[in-house]
This record gives C-alpha cells, sequence and structure tokens, in this order.
C-alpha cells in the first residue's frame, strides 16, 4: 500500500503525499508516474519476445537494450537462446523461471531512464549471486536517481 501511494497509484485517505514540496494530485500524477521505473514483485509479460517485453516498441533502441540487459544480468541466459531478444516468452512469462521474469522487469525499468527506481521485492526470486550482480549494476546508476528498495530479506 505505501508503495501504490508513493507512485501514485492510491489517493491517501487522510494527509498528502509531497514530492519536491508539491503535492501529488490528479493533475500532476501522470507526469510524475512517468519519472518512475516500478519493478513489482508479481511481473505480467505478454506473448511477445523479450526485446518487445522490455521496450513496449518495435522501435527500439538496441544500444539501450544491449545496455538494460547487462545492467539486468540477461545477457549469458539472452545468448543462449535460439533467437535471442526475439525469443517469445509465453503468455504471462510461462516459458520462463520466476527469475527471469524478474530480471526482464528490471530490464524494463531501467530502460525508460527513470528518475525514481521503486524496487517492491524486485529480487526475490532471484538467488543470491544474481541478486548481487544486479544490485551492483543498480547501485551504479543510482548517484542520479531516487531509489526506493522494498525487501524482506
Amino acid at each position: 500500500t505505501l508503495v501504490d501511494l508513493i507512485i501514485g497509484l492510491l489517493k491517501p485517505k487522510e494527509g498528502q503525499i509531497l514530492i519536491d514540496k508539491q503535492e501529488l494530485n490528479a493533475s500532476n500524477a501522470k507526469n510524475y508516474r512517468q519519472k518512475i521505473g516500478y519493478i513489482p514483485q508479481n511481473i505480467y509479460l505478454f506473448n511477445d519476445s523479450i526485446a518487445k517485453n522490455i521496450t513496449f516498441t518495435d522501435a527500439v533502441d538496441e544500444e539501450k537494450l544491449s545496455k538494460v540487459i547487462k545492467q539486468a544480468n540477461l545477457e549469458h541466459f539472452i545468448k543462449n537462446l535460439p533467437q535471442g531478444v526475439q525469443t517469445k516468452v509465453g503468455d504471462g512469462g510461462s516459458n520462463l523461471s520466476g527469475g527471469q521474469k524478474q530480471r526482464i522487469a528490471i530490464a524494463r525499468a531501467l530502460y525508460l531512464e527513470p528518475e525514481i527506481l521503486v524496487l517492491d521485492e524486485a529480487t526475490s526470486a532471484l538467488d543470491t549471486q544474481s541478486e548481487a550482480k544486479i544490485m551492483d549494476e543498480i547501485y551504479k546508476i543510482s548517484k542520479d536517481k531516487t531509489m526506493i528498495i522494498i525487501a524482506h530479506r
């Protein structure tokens, strides 16, 4: 619920949410949400390519896509797929493990180059080594971003 308030999906019943001393309200919520990269615990992927699930577009910036694939620790996995980033993931990511889905969601959020990055249990399905690699990459880019990390480990 706190995350939903922070990212502007819920309105507080009492009080207000202030971002840089400005109240988050209906008139500025859309603009604010465009600055957020949100990585939820439960990820939905649609039955399309890995590239499309990361970028949501056919006009892919290949350099940026390669960069976020590396940051999300997906390089080795994608390199071993016969169709690479054009591999279809299945409805809801049914052809992928939980960790692979989470890494695609992380790449998706990073592709947007957000000012604010919210990780809500975003690494819960990853092994310790994968989590450490991804968090190291995220910390490298975090110097110019606001980071909100929710974890129960």
